[in-house]
């Protein structure tokens, strides 16, 4: 499904949103407290926007996580626009938000923003 809609996604959460999803992003990144130390891993990360934001904040590092190769094609050339265009800063991983492909406490900060209403097991992504 999400493949069908990669290249709509994003204007489609701001209209839905009316524009809110981005202040949202903003205030999650907030929250989150990023520091230049930290290791952070974006799950369900679509078309890359909150993982930019991470690397926007000063995170050492930002995985962004997803299982649909269409948002992250999106994502990755996004990136490419970005001041993250060098180095290592962001990195986009395909898999599932419930079954990480990463050793337990890899990551200072993890996230997982829209993507939380579409896993069918949202206990097993949040632990």
């Amino acid at each position: 499904m999400f493949g069908a809609i990669a290249r709509s996604y994003d204007l489609n959460n701001r209209l839905h949103s009316f524009g809110r999803d981005q202040a949202w992003r903003r205030a999650a990144v907030r929250m989150a407290g990023v520091t230049p130390t930290d290791d952070v891993l974006d799950c369900a990360c679509g078309t890359g926007d909150l993982t930019r934001s991470f690397a926007d904040a000063g995170a050492r590092s930002v995985t962004g996580l997803d299982f649909t190769p269409e948002m992250l094609e999106i994502a990755r050339r996004r990136r490419l626009r970005s001041p993250h265009q060098t180095g290592d800063t962001i990195r986009y991983v395909e898999g599932d938000a419930q079954r990480l492909p990463f050793e337990d406490a890899s990551f200072d900060i993890v996230s997982i923003a829209f993507g939380i209403r579409n896993v069918t097991e949202p206990d097993r992504a949040l632990a």
